[in-house]
């Protein structure tokens, strides 16, 4: 995608008038964004609370280096890679987090099914596969997040997270190898 094509992105034009000094923009991305960072810090950190605490200072990088901002990605991009940035600084200078006590809140919950053995039975693979996502290596857990629960687009996850696309193909298949050596194929 070349330059000018990030300034069709509503994103980013809200960005660009946010350093144009209009105030209202920045409550729009922050509205916007503000839920999917929280969960995606909340799924890496283990915590609820500590993903809403970061993703409180995340916006407030944002809001503070907005001069320093230039469309060279989506702003989704842009700010995931700036939350992920914040998510590892995080875990850097902390101790981890407790497993959750209900790791259902980790991965969203399958599809009703039409037996109460069904539903028993798929409960019980989503807690396998969100207490073997918490055993995965930081950036490997992040690559399955932002892939998987944020839905970014593989192109997005690799430049938030400072990789090359061959780069980000590894880390996700290493992480994919790790999570079926645990749930089973």
């Amino acid at each position: 995608m070349e330059r000018r094509d990030f300034l069709e992105d509503p994103d980013v034009r809200a960005m660009l008038r946010f350093q144009a000094g209009d105030e209202a923009a920045f409550r729009e991305l922050y509205l916007r964004h503000f839920p999917g960072v929280v969960t995606y810090l909340a799924r890496c950190l283990r915590s609820r609370e500590r993903g809403e605490d970061l993703a409180q200072e995340v916006f407030l990088r944002v809001h503070r280096y907005r001069d320093a901002y230039r469309p060279q990605a989506s702003f989704r991009t842009y700010l995931y890679h700036v939350a992920h940035n914040a998510m590892l600084n995080a875990l850097r200078s902390r101790e981890p987090a407790p497993m959750p006590e209900d790791p259902l809140e980790a991965l969203e919950r399958l599809p009703d099914t039409d037996t109460p053995e069904q539903r028993a039975s798929e409960e019980q693979m989503v807690m396998r596969v969100a207490s073997a996502l918490f055993e995965l290596p930081e950036r490997q857990r992040a690559a399955v997040v932002l892939a998987r629960c944020q839905e970014l687009s593989y192109q997005e996850v690799a430049a938030s997270m400072d990789l090359s696309m061959p780069a980000f193909k590894s880390l996700l298949n290493r992480a994919r190898v790790a999570l079926l050596k645990v749930v089973g194929p």
